[in-house]
């Protein structure tokens, strides 16, 4: 999976850092800077975890995965709640945040489902993780560009 966000929050750390100054530009860039480190880990975590997805694994393989995809997905909103946004964009980095926690709250709707699951509802559990997994990536692109709209003023 890849995460198009972190370039839309490269190319506004760059449009801020030459058409801004002050205060306010710093403040800018080092939110950029900071969203886009736990992005990128978040990314690199999830691609790892990704790849052990397949589709003959068993129930304790299954559950292992969305157990990682669970902790990814919640060291990301933890670093996300630990940013400090600047005041132009609190609204939009909520959104962000809480895009992250719904899709942790779709992992473990799925982790429930798990239990007592036949392999072909573990395959359809899976299949719904997967789409699962592109729409929060729509929805975190969604997320980024309205902060970058935001603070580009």
């Amino acid at each position: 999976m890849k995460f198009r966000p972190l370039a839309l929050l490269a190319l506004l750390l760059l449009t801020l850092a030459s058409g801004g100054c002050g205060d306010d530009t710093e403040a800018a860039n080092a939110y950029v800077e900071q969203v886009q480190s736990a992005q990128r880990g978040f990314a690199d975590s999830f691609r790892d975890v990704r790849q052990r997805l397949a589709p003959t694994s068993t129930l304790k393989q299954d559950r292992e995965t969305l157990g990682e995809f669970s902790g990814a997905a919640q060291r990301f909103a933890d670093q996300l709640g630990a940013i400090t946004p600047p005041e132009a964009v609190r609204d939009e980095h909520g959104r962000l945040v809480a895009v992250v926690g719904e899709y942790k709250a779709s992992i473990e709707a799925a982790e429930e489902r798990l239990d007592g699951a036949t392999p072909e509802e573990r395959a359809a559990v899976r299949s719904e993780l997967s789409s699962s997994v592109q729409d929060t990536q729509d929805s975190i692109g969604a997320a980024i560009g309205a902060i970058n709209n935001a603070l580009r003023g």
